[in-house]
């Protein structure tokens, strides 16, 4: 989502990440590529000033590609929060197209784009969604 920022002044423009406020993963990654090479990246809730162009944005393993960043706008990346909830010896590990982006053991928040991965716990794996601005429990 692009939105005009008049508070943005100059060829800058905003990518923003912004978690649901009840469950910011400050353990999730992000990173902005340009032409394969990071050019930032932080964690949680952030806001990167960019020069226009596009990027692909990396969370938590995921890549968004070819995201678009307009001088004097603000460009929203859709993301929710995976809670996995668990004993900490078991560990848990999110898939996309067979490969694992995330993962770790005991509880976590795992901030992710918009979309469905799976989920694979003690060799068994459950579909799940993610949903925009959301948490979703698993």
């Amino acid at each position: 989502m692009i939105l005009a920022n008049s508070s943005l002044k100059g060829r800058f423009g905003r990518l923003v990440v912004a978690y649901p406020p009840a469950a910011v993963p400050t353990g999730t990654r992000i990173a902005v590529l340009k032409g394969g090479q990071e050019v930032q990246a932080d964690y949680g809730n952030h806001e990167f000033d960019l020069l226009s162009g596009t990027y692909d944005v990396k969370i938590a393993g995921k890549t968004v590609p070819s995201v678009t960043v307009k001088a004097g706008h603000d460009t929203t990346i859709k993301v929710g929060v995976l809670r996995i909830s668990r004993p900490k010896n078991v560990r848990a590990a999110v898939l996309e197209g067979g490969q694992e982006i995330a993962g770790g053991y005991g509880g976590e928040l795992i901030g992710l784009p918009a979309g469905t991965f799976d989920v694979e716990v003690a060799g068994q794996k459950e579909q799940v969604t993610v949903r925009a601005g959301q948490v979703t429990d698993f």
